[in-house]
């Protein structure tokens, strides 16, 4: 092996190791420790093969061999026939216990392989929460779900899964090949000049094709992931306008270029068997012109063909499984590379615990000021004063700027320049998430979640008395009885991805059932009637407001005066400045 192999398999073994924790090393070293034990007893398993051909070629090995003498005296049969049967029922027997053994801890490693993945998608999971709101806004989703669900089993599957099969299966090739060394080191050393270099040019050839093949699949894989989901979610789009076509034209390039890449790896790994037979074969012919041309007994003849027989018995499926293991290896660099770029993968997981914040004056934000990385929009807020149990207005025309605003107040974009206070106190990047667990939140399109309704509401599937008083409280201030009813399963019947089998305006109430139930002291609410009816609107705000008179704070994005005209203060957004409207306004809905 080169030293461009040597550094990738050096590069895959430090990147893997800096991946797994404590626990998941120690466990590694205890496979290692039973493929050893493993591979010396394949070793043995082998080398129990020599003495029933010996005994074969010559019964009378039984009483000059001292090891067979030995155990014949012990066994107490009688005669020859008899010992052969014992010696070849016991080999059998091995056979047998080994490849139990060895079922054992194939299927360890594989379950420890894949607990491995489980939580390297888990981790991937919990990093993807602390990335900063606009990193996830303007990403590409394809990107996220390929790292999160399709890199951690590619990654145990064709890297770790393979240093751990070219560690045991070069052990056995070593065993066996140091077996055969020294029974016959004349024999080894012609089969090792002659077949070496037919084996490393085999490799230099697939080299470079590796190498290309490891692009393909890094680039193509998330790419028909993003046609994929663009695909299914376009549908209406795709179907009005007619242009299905568009979408499966532009798919159908990428992803039988990507099985095409697939097709080849497979090929590889499938073919290099055949080289490998074609190089056993090699070696069995030059063993029977050396031993034509140098050996006249024929029993030792037939003894070294035994040997040779039944060390390729073992040695062409282990070579053949580093082979195709350095394939994997080489082609799958890409899942190594994913893994380590993240950004603190490790150190971005733990939970800094910190104390509870809690709201007994007021909340503002002072001249703090904002602005995207590829826009001339910025955000200005002189002063923007939220006092504990107020009901707040915040109106402005589309792109001014309001989401913005709440984006920073509720802590998903953290401010650039200024303060944000708590009861005259400063709170931290730090402490944002102490902040919103004070927040209910219902955006413009709240997310549905493809399960039943008593998760979508209450994040949970079971309840304790006090949460199902609460929720049935919480359907009833917003007419959800009905619904409930009306599903076959009640709160446990499944709503569809993105609430696909409810209306625009049950799907808008439930998400404001799941801002109520918890009892947030905070409640914003972002456009929250765009989706209902007139008279659904007006029941929708009265229950709010009544949910309000419980010493709740409210916040309304709204551009309807009959919602805005129920805050005790009005701030308007305009071409990024916010700025107090009005205040004290004491109109009723009703009106």
């Amino acid at each position: 092996m080169n030293k461009a192999e040597n550094s990738v398999l050096i590069r895959s073994f430090r990147l893997t190791s800096a991946l797994l924790n404590k626990s998941q090393k120690l466990s590694g070293i205890f496979i290692i420790i039973l493929l050893l034990t493993n591979a010396v007893l394949d070793v043995f398993s082998i080398a129990s093969v020599l003495p029933l051909v010996a005994l074969l070629l010559n019964p009378e090995l039984i009483h000059s061999n001292n090891l067979l003498k030995s155990i014949y005296n012990f066994s107490g049969i009688s005669n020859s026939t008899d010992f052969f049967i014992l010696i070849t029922t016991s080999v059998i027997v091995l056979f047998i216990i080994k490849n139990i053994i060895s079922y054992w801890i194939f299927r360890y490693q594989s379950k420890y392989a894949f607990d491995v993945s489980a939580g390297l998608s888990g981790n991937l999971l919990n990093h993807f929460y602390t990335l900063p709101f606009l990193k996830i806004k303007y990403a590409d989703t394809s990107m996220y779900l390929n790292r999160i669900v399709n890199i951690p089993p590619s990654f145990v599957t064709n890297i770790l899964l393979s240093l751990l099969t070219i560690f045991s299966e070069g052990l056995i090739v070593i065993l066996i090949s140091s077996g055969l060394l020294i029974y016959s080191f004349d024999i080894f050393l012609l089969l090792l000049l002659i077949l070496g270099p037919g084996a490393f040019i085999y490799y230099l050839i697939r080299k470079k094709k590796l190498s290309v093949l490891n692009y393909n699949l890094k680039t193509k894989l998330p790419k028909v992931l993003r046609l994929a989901t663009e695909a299914i979610k376009g549908f209406v789009e795709s179907t009005i306008f007619q242009k299905q076509k568009h979408f499966t034209n532009k798919f159908d390039q990428i992803n039988k270029g990507l099985n095409n890449d697939y097709s080849k790896l497979t090929t590889a790994q499938g073919t290099s068997i055949k080289f490998v037979e074609i190089i056993i074969m090699m070696g069995i012919g030059i063993l029977f012109i050396y031993s034509n041309l140098f050996i006249d007994n024929k029993n030792e003849v037939v003894l070294i063909l035994s040997l040779f027989a039944a060390a390729s018995y073992k040695i062409v499926p282990s070579i053949n499984r580093i082979f195709v293991s350095f394939l994997n290896i080489k082609t799958h660099q890409f899942t190594l590379d994913e893994l380590n770029d993240i950004e603190n993968f490790k150190t971005a997981l733990s939970n800094k615990s910190h104390q509870p914040i809690s709201v007994n004056d007021k909340i503002e934000l002072n001249n703090v000021s904002f602005e995207y990385p590829s826009s001339s929009f910025k955000l200005n807020v002189k002063n923007f004063k939220v006092k504990k149990g107020e009901k707040v207005g915040i109106r402005g025309l589309s792109g001014s700027g309001k989401s913005t605003l709440i984006n920073i107040f509720i802590g998903l974009i953290s401010i650039q320049k200024g303060e944000f206070l708590i009861d005259g106190n400063k709170i931290n990047s730090d402490e944002i998430s102490e902040w919103q667990k004070l927040i209910g939140y219902v955006g413009q399109n709240p997310f549905i979640f493809n399960d039943s309704l008593l998760y979508n509401i209450a994040f949970d599937y079971e309840l304790n008395a006090d949460d199902q008083e609460r929720i049935n409280k919480t359907l009833n201030f917003l007419n959800l009885d009905n619904l409930v009813q009306s599903l076959p399963d009640g709160l446990n019947t499944n709503i569809g991805e993105e609430g696909s089998k409810l209306s625009g305006g049950q799907k808008q109430r439930i998400a404001i059932a799941r801002a109520l139930f918890p009892e947030r002291e905070i409640l914003i609410f972002d456009e929250i009637t765009s989706n209902l009816d007139k008279e659904t609107e007006k029941e929708v705000i009265q229950t709010i407001l009544k949910v309000a008179k419980r010493d709740k704070t409210i916040i309304f994005v709204s551009h309807k005066d009959e919602i805005l005209n129920t805050c005790d203060k009005i701030y308007r957004v305009e071409n990024g400045d916010v700025f107090l409207d009005k205040e004290k306004v004491t109109s009723s809905i009703d009106d």
